[in-house]
């Protein structure tokens, strides 16, 4: 229950306020709400002042969630937007390449999954190249631009 009456970031709005346009209600709100408000009002007046509380809030609130979910979309969609920019590398450029069968290897993760250095040796489409080693033997692999990264020697 806890998860459906959190507010969210990018709807602000709770899960269970958007699935059954009401607030979730506890069972401690219904004790204390009980105790504290004893005003009786005739039951068709209190169910019409119900539908019509719940129509037009929840009116604006989908409203509001509609543009709070936008803007979120288009926050997530610069931010991986940044996070998707290939790297370019000219032929020369020294680079580390990514071992992908260390990515989820348990017990051995004090291990590089970097490897090289090796050299950019040809550029075979717009991402996508090969490499060389220290001794000039190309490999014959080809590797997009998201399997390398710059390698930054120490001085």
């Amino acid at each position: 229950m806890a998860y459906c009456t959190y507010k969210h970031e990018a709807t602000k709005y709770t899960p269970f306020y958007l699935l059954y346009r009401r607030e979730a209600q506890m069972p401690i709100d219904i004790e204390f709400a009980s105790k504290f408000n004893p005003i009786e009002e005739p039951y068709e007046q209190a169910l019409e002042r119900r539908i019509s509380s719940i129509l037009g809030t929840f009116k604006d609130a989908m409203i509001i969630a509609e543009r709070s979910i936008e803007s979120a979309q288009e926050r997530m969609k610069i931010q991986q937007n940044k996070l998707q920019q290939a790297h370019k590398f000219k032929i020369g450029d020294i680079v580390l390449v990514y071992d992908a069968s260390k990515q989820n290897v348990h017990g051995d993760k004090f291990s590089s999954q970097w490897n090289g250095p090796v050299w950019i040796s040809k550029k075979l489409g717009n991402d996508i190249y090969k490499i060389r080693n220290q001794l000039g033997e190309e490999y014959n692999e080809t590797y997009h631009a998201y399997r390398l990264r710059h390698y930054k020697q120490r001085l």
